[in-house]
């Protein structure tokens, strides 16, 4: 799962945006490991931030 606002810049875009293409770039350009805070491995959870 993904957390999509975890830096200022990242807020700043995400509250400009207009649409679901323009949140999924910002995160394929500005996204780190930082915005990942849940990941599931065989249906558990494996890593909870």
């Amino acid at each position: 799962m993904l957390n999509q606002v975890v830096s200022s810049l990242q807020k700043l875009c995400c509250d400009n945006s207009n649409s679901l293409a323009d949140q999924l770039f910002m995160l394929i350009i500005l996204g780190d490991d930082r915005n990942i805070y849940r990941t599931y491995v065989n249906s558990m959870v494996g890593f909870i931030e």
